[in-house]
């Protein structure tokens, strides 16, 4: 009796013992085929393949993320180019109207300026044909810059473009003494001062003459003896004004 409890007893323990094995085999050898089997280099080869895939994937959708990214920087990019060009072409065309604008006032400005000058000759002196007579006793000026060419040349020249008025009177002796009114030396009209013989009249005559003319930048008038005169000082004078 007491061997067959004996017998008993220990095969329940062996069969406890088998089934506690099998159990643990179980949970051991359950793996990703869902199969209760030993796990071999196969099933671990096919394991770190998935997780490969699995990174390759993930290495993919990082790539697109950044490529969006890339093009959104690009498009903001391009934005910011064309933002600046047109800034640019605006500001370009803003400075040139005001370059315009600028050189439009300053023409009219130089058109609209006023000029006006009255000279007189200073001593006698005697003129040979040919020659400029000499002006340069300045009695009034206005709106002239350049007087001492005036007096060095003996030509007025114009800095202001417009319709000026040109006057002069020559009082002198000499018979059949002449002057002309020349324009870029061009005649514009001529004097004539005293007779060509005496007369018994007095010996000073004063000749007086005018002309007009449309002056450009640079243009001169000047006064030029037609004979051999002589012109007596402080008698003779010159004016010459922008109308």
């Amino acid at each position: 009796m007491y061997t067959d409890a004996s017998i008993f007893l220990f095969l329940l323990c062996c069969c406890s013992f088998a089934y506690g094995d099998s159990a643990a085999e179980q949970t051991i050898n359950t793996n990703i085929f869902g199969k209760n089997r030993p796990i071999n280099e196969r099933d671990i080869n096919y394991k770190d393949h998935q997780e490969l895939l699995l990174m390759l994937s993930d290495i993919n959708r990082f790539a697109k993320l950044l490529e969006h990214q890339l093009n959104l920087t690009m498009t903001r990019v391009n934005n910011i180019e064309h933002i600046l060009s047109k800034r640019i072409s605006d500001f370009n065309n803003s400075s040139g109207k005001k370059d315009m604008i600028s050189h439009s006032e300053q023409k009219h400005t130089a058109i609209n300026r006023k000029v006006a000058l009255t000279a007189c000759t200073e001593g006698g002196e005697l003129y040979r044909n040919g020659s400029l007579i000499d002006f340069t006793d300045i009695r009034q000026l206005y709106g002239m810059k350049n007087i001492d060419d005036f007096k060095k040349t003996r030509k007025f020249t114009c800095l202001s473009s417009g319709l000026y008025l040109l006057s002069v009177y020559i009082n002198s002796f000499s018979h059949g003494s002449q002057y002309r009114l020349l324009k870029n030396n061009m005649e514009l009209g001529r004097v004539q001062i005293a007779p060509d013989r005496d007369l018994g009249t007095s010996s000073w005559h004063t000749g007086s003459g005018f002309a007009a003319a449309m002056l450009n930048v640079n243009d001169t008038m000047s006064i030029q003896a037609w004979s051999s005169v002589y012109i007596a000082g402080s008698y003779s004078c010159i004016t010459i004004v922008k109308l």
